[in-house]
């Protein structure tokens, strides 16, 4: 089973979409917040194609944001049950969880639960 953590599991997109607003702004784009936030979860090229005219550096902007974004990064919390939710996969009939962007979580042995899955989110 494949899961996207970003935004899906964890609670980012707002946090996202202050970060481009600021990258966007630091770069002279002065795009509303909810148009940025509707366009979150297209991944960085496509957000910045979809927002901004042709005549850009996405290069910087997409460093911006990353760096923003890192500082939060420590303070992003998971959605309320996606530990359950990925303890119970990883209890399921065997099958492998990838997170994706992170390592895969294999199926504990028989009997044993998954290693802490609040903390690996």
């Amino acid at each position: 089973m494949l899961f996207d953590v970003d935004g899906t599991l964890i609670d980012s997109s707002y946090i996202h979409t202050l970060c481009w607003w600021q990258a966007f702004r630091q770069a002279g784009y002065d795009v509303p917040m909810a148009s940025i936030h509707r366009s979150v979860g297209m991944g960085g090229d496509r957000l910045i194609s979809h927002l901004l005219p042709d005549d850009r550096t996405d290069e910087a902007m997409k460093a911006v944001h990353g760096a923003l974004f890192s500082a939060h990064w420590p303070g992003l919390r998971p959605f309320e049950a996606a530990s359950e939710l990925l303890a119970a996969a990883c209890e399921g009939d065997g099958a492998d969880v990838q997170l994706r962007g992170r390592p895969a979580f294999r199926r504990p042995p028989h009997g044993s639960r998954s290693p802490n899955i609040q903390h690996q989110l």
